[in-house]
């Protein structure tokens, strides 16, 4: 099995994104620029295209746990926003060796 490439995890991660229902409806951009990669895959955060656009707080989405895609097989995660993005990789992965 070869692996995913970062463009399809960025696919997987918009289409996650497209079936995400929120209220009030806001349309959700990946923050490509924070993207963190690690061993077995990458780490997305998103945020509301309006909070991006205007910077109102307003307009920001709260509670948007970053998203795990794997790069080996394409599977997607969502972490939580309990704790730092490290602690959920890291569960990931020891969850992965188990």
């Amino acid at each position: 099995m070869s692996m995913i490439t970062l463009d399809d995890a960025i696919n997987i991660a918009r289409e996650y994104l497209h079936s995400v229902r929120v209220t009030p409806p806001l349309e959700l951009e990946l923050l490509l620029d924070d993207v963190i990669e690690f061993e077995y895959g990458w780490v997305f955060f998103y945020q509301s295209k309006e909070y991006l656009k205007t910077g109102d707080i307003l307009d920001a989405l709260g509670g948007n746990a970053p998203i795990i895609v794997n790069k080996f097989d394409g599977s997607l995660h969502i972490t939580g926003t309990a704790h730092p993005v490290e602690k959920y990789i890291s569960d990931y992965v020891k969850d992965l060796k188990k």
